[in-house]
């Protein structure tokens, strides 16, 4: 490709599950009770460095030490500091519509979003209630600046394929689950 149109192009790299099993929990805990997970993701520097934009797919809640980290499979929970190495590396949005979205209920969702937000790093996924103006929030993600013109979309989990013990949605929350058949399995 010639440097002229390289104009007209954009190179974007996505990346799957990023997520916190307990193995590399424990590897990234330090004595100081702070966490460093880069270790564990600087091998994909090499993959992320020439992306004009990056995304993630962010398999695991970020909801805060209160509603417990990972400490077995298929129930994740993981320190703000993994959203921030995942900044670090470059990727600027992720989505949260996974299968592990619902591991720390509705509360880990609220505060998943509110941990992104105050990082600043860009999210789309899964919403919690209505927009301000009564609207319903889009699934997609137009990035801005010099990106515009890029439209991402996440889409959602089948959640019949993970434990729904810990999905403690509110009648109104269950209008934006459009995929579960019922709280019984």
């Amino acid at each position: 490709m010639q440097e002229s149109d390289r104009n007209d192009y954009r190179k974007l790299t996505v990346i799957g599950d990023i997520m916190c099993e307990p193995p590399v929990f424990r590897q990234a805990e330090r004595a100081d009770g702070t966490y460093d997970f880069m270790p564990a993701f600087e091998h994909l520097n090499p993959m992320l460095a020439d992306a004009d934009y990056a995304a993630g797919n962010l398999e695991t809640p970020i909801a805060g030490k209160e509603l417990g980290y990972t400490v077995r499979l298929v129930s994740f929970n993981a320190p703000v500091e993994l959203a921030r190495t995942v900044q670090a590396l470059g990727i600027r949005l992720v989505s949260t519509a996974n299968n592990h979205a619902c591991d720390r209920g509705s509360t880990g969702i609220r505060e998943t979003l509110r941990n992104l937000d105050s990082i600043g790093l860009d999210h789309t996924g899964t919403f919690v209630g209505y927009r301000p103006d009564g609207s319903v929030p889009r699934a997609d993600f137009i990035p801005q600046g010099r990106h515009a013109g890029m439209n991402i979309i996440a889409v959602g989990p089948d959640l019949r394929s993970t434990s729904l013990e810990n999905l403690t949605l509110t009648v109104a929350e269950r209008r934006f689950v459009s995929n579960l058949v019922s709280d019984s399995r």
